[in-house]
């Protein structure tokens, strides 16, 4: 599910090493940078303690519960909340990042929610996100904030030497 705002972060400027696509692991569960899309600016925060997704726009605010449902139903309800803030779903494709698995909106299998799964998660990130950024903190050349890439949960942070850096065409 967190693959959803995932997509919207890929419509954002390029960051050597994705560094600007990762989720916070906050307090509460996993939150994206904050995004801009046409004249609305968001977060979207994956509160897995609380079993919510908070969608909190320039535009107002919207909450959806985390529950047993399929894939595509949570999208459909997504799109509907964001559209709801004058957002459009998001660009690009809405294929998984998961070889073989059906897009977002047409995985239809019903998924379970298991609110201590969530929270084993989220305890996880958060000690791995700890002890990344004691790993960071000394460090003197450039580094993007630390945090979870939404593709597979895997921690990310990055080190550069503070050279240049031209991006591929």
């Amino acid at each position: 599910l967190v693959q959803i705002a995932g997509k919207y972060t890929l419509a954002q400027a390029f960051e050597p090493g994705w560094g600007n696509v990762v989720f916070d692991i906050t307090p509460r569960g996993l939150r994206t940078p904050t995004l801009r899309r046409d004249d609305v600016t968001f977060v979207v925060h994956y509160r897995l303690l609380d079993g919510d997704v908070v969608l909190e726009a320039s535009t107002g605010t919207r909450v959806l519960p985390l529950r047993a449902q399929s894939v595509a139903e949570f999208y459909a309800a997504f799109v509907t909340a964001a559209a709801e803030l004058g957002l459009a779903a998001p660009g690009g494709t809405i294929t998984a990042e998961i070889a073989g698995a059906a897009p977002l909106d047409a995985d239809r299998a019903g998924r379970p929610w298991n609110r201590a799964a969530a929270r084993l998660i989220w305890a996880a990130l958060n000690d791995a996100a700890g002890a990344l950024e004691q790993w960071q903190a000394p460090y003197r050349g450039q580094r993007p904030r630390g945090g979870g890439m939404w593709g597979g949960f895997a921690p990310s942070a990055t080190r550069y030497p503070g050279g240049r850096v031209i991006p591929p065409a």
